[in-house]
C-alpha cells in the first residue's frame, strides 16, 4: 500500500530524496524512523496551504520533514526544529547539509537541546508545530505547548506516529516494564515499542477529552493527528 500511494503521489523535491537515499545508506539501522516520501509530500502541502510564518519541528533526525516544509514556507516564513540528537549523530550530519543547501538556507534554525527544556524556555509562538520525538513525552509535550501558549490561535500542531503499527488497536499491550536495562538488543527493542505503544494510545485517547480540541488521526504512514484549538 505505501508503494502505491507513494506511486501516486507529486515527485518529491530533489532535495528530500537525497535525504532518504543518504539516511537509508549512512544509518540503516535508524532510516525507518525518518519520515516518508508521503509523510513529507503531507506536510510540505499542508504548509502551502496554511502559509505559516513560523514552524516548530520537535525531532529532527535526518531533516526530512523538516526540509519538506521549509521548501515551502512563504516569503519571510522560518522554521525551527529541535533535537538532542541521540538516535545517530551521522543523521544529524545528514541534517545540517541538506539545511545549508542553497533552497533552505536561512530559513531553518537548529537547535541542538531537549525537546522539553527548550518547550520551557522559547518565549516564541509558532503557526504549525509537528512533534515527531520520544512517545512517552507526547502529552508532556503537548501540555507544555497549551499551558504556555505556544501555538497561535490559528495554528495547528501535528504529532506522528499515533498508530505506532497498528498497535494501539491491540486490547492487551503487555505490562510496562524497564526496558533500559535490558541487555538483549532484541529484547530491548520489543520491550521498548511494547512501552511506547501504551504511550502513543494514552495519548490519542486524552486528546480527545481535551476542552476545545478538534482532532483528526489521520492514516498516513504511522498516523498523524493533527489539533486545532478552538479559543474562546
Amino acid at each position: 500500500m505505501d508503494e502505491y500511494v507513494e506511486q501516486h503521489s507529486s515527485p518529491s523535491s530533489e532535495l528530500t530524496r537525497w535525504i532518504r537515499e543518504e539516511t537509508a545508506t549512512r544509518c540503516p539501522a535508524w532510516a525507518d524512523i525518518g519520515s516518508s516520501k508521503s509523510q513529507g509530500g503531507f506536510l510540505a502541502m499542508l504548509v502551502s496551504l496554511q502559509r505559516p510564518a513560523s514552524i516548530l519541528e520537535i525531532g529532527t533526525f535526518a531533516g526530512h520533514g523538516a526540509v519538506s516544509m521549509a521548501e515551502r514556507l512563504p516569503q519571510g516564513g522560518r522554521l525551527v526544529t529541535v533535537d538532542n540528537s541521540a538516535a545517530d549523530p551521522v543523521a544529524l550530519d545528514i541534517a545540517q547539509r541538506a539545511f545549508a543547501h542553497s533552497t533552505v538556507a536561512g530559513r531553518i534554525s537548529l537547535e541542538i537541546a531537549d525537546a522539553g527544556e527548550y518547550l520551557k524556555s522559547t518565549t516564541e509562538s509558532y503557526d504549525l508545530i509537528f512533534v515527531d520525538a520520544d512517545k512517552p513525552n507526547y502529552l508532556n509535550y503537548l501540555d507544555v505547548i497549551c499551558d504556555r501558549q505556544l501555538m497561535k490561535p490559528s495554528g495547528v500542531m501535528i504529532f506522528d506516529n499515533t498508530l505506532w503499527g497498528g498497535r494501539v488497536l491491540e486490547p492487551d499491550l503487555p505490562e510496562s516494564e524497564d526496558f533500559e536495562s535490558e541487555p538483549d538488543p532484541e529484547a530491548w527493542v520489543r520491550l521498548m515499542q511494547d512501552d511506547w505503544a501504551r504511550h502513543v494510545r494514552a495519548f490519542n485517547n486524552e486528546v480527545l477529552t481535551r476542552p476545545g480540541f478538534e482532532v483528526v488521526l489521520a492514516p498516513i504512514a504511522d498516523g498523524m493527528t493533527l489539533i486545532r484549538v478552538q479559543r474562546d
